[in-house]
C-alpha cells in the first residue's frame, strides 16, 4: 500500500510480487513468455518491444525466437527499457494492458 495523502493513497512503493503474471489484468510487469501466450490483441500494443526485439537480434546476428527465448522471464518493461523505447510509450502500452483480461495462468 502506498503512502496516504489528502488525495487518498499513492501508488505502492515496493512490488507485491516478481512479475504481474498471477494479476487479473495484463501490465509490462508481466513477463515476456507470459505475454506471448496472451490474446492477439495484447501482442498488438506490444508491438513496438516486438520491433526493438528484432532489431536487437539482427544487430547481433541471433534469432529472434531464441533472444525471445533468453528474455522470456524479463519483465516487458525490463525489455522496453533495454531496447531504449522511451518511458512515454511504455507507460502508455501499460495503461492499454490494464484494459485487457489476464487470459491465462503463469
Amino acid at each position: 500500500m502506498g503512502k496516504l495523502t489528502r488525495s487518498g493513497f499513492t501508488e505502492p512503493v515496493t512490488a507485491i510480487s516478481m512479475n504481474g503474471d498471477f494479476a487479473p489484468v495484463l501490465s509490462v510487469d508481466c513477463t515476456l513468455s507470459h505475454l506471448r501466450k496472451q490474446s492477439e490483441n495484447a501482442k498488438a500494443v506490444l508491438v513496438p518491444m516486438f520491433k526493438g526485439i528484432e532489431a536487437v537480434a539482427a544487430a547481433r546476428q541471433f534469432s529472434v525466437e531464441g533472444l525471445m527465448a533468453a528474455v522470456g522471464n524479463n519483465t516487458a518493461r525490463e525489455i522496453m527499457e533495454m531496447v531504449q523505447i522511451p518511458t512515454d510509450i511504455i507507460t502508455e502500452i501499460d495503461r492499454a494492458l490494464h484494459g485487457m483480461i489476464n487470459e491465462l495462468e503463469a
